[in-house]
């Protein structure tokens, strides 16, 4: 069992997720703060290429063109998938900073497919969140 946001799980993300299909085009480098996370708040990033996650990790992204800002509560939630992520950006839970299509709209193909719930279904069954 990998914990949440800790190298070994960023590490078996990339494993999981690294190995989805490719969807040409698909690209995004995102950048995310956790806060209030045991570790207080964390700073983390991934870069999605052609549909598959190349990098992931703790520490800023290079060149995110999209950035987040998340209490760990609520990404454990999400994470979980107990919550849908774009009820919390509407409840202004999950604030949204640089461009929103890459996320919302370009990313929606590979997060609605069933290789991703069943790799997402992978990873969470494998963390750790306590």
């Amino acid at each position: 069992m990998a914990s949440f946001l800790s190298p070994e799980w960023f590490d078996l993300q990339l494993e999981l997720l690294g190995a989805l299909p490719k969807q040409k085009g698909v690209n995004l480098e995102l950048q995310m703060s956790v806060e209030a996370t045991p570790d207080g708040t964390v700073m983390v990033h991934q870069v999605v290429t052609d549909g598959r996650l190349t990098a992931a990790g703790i520490g800023a992204a290079d060149d995110a063109v999209t950035e987040l800002t998340v209490q760990y509560d609520d990404a454990v939630a999400v994470a979980k998938g107990e919550v849908d992520p774009h009820v919390r950006y509407m409840q202004g839970r999950i604030k949204l900073k640089g461009s929103m299509p890459p996320l919302l709209l370009h990313l929606r193909p590979v997060t609605a497919s069933e290789a991703f719930a069943t790799a997402w279904g992978d990873l969470v069954g494998r963390t750790d969140f306590a």
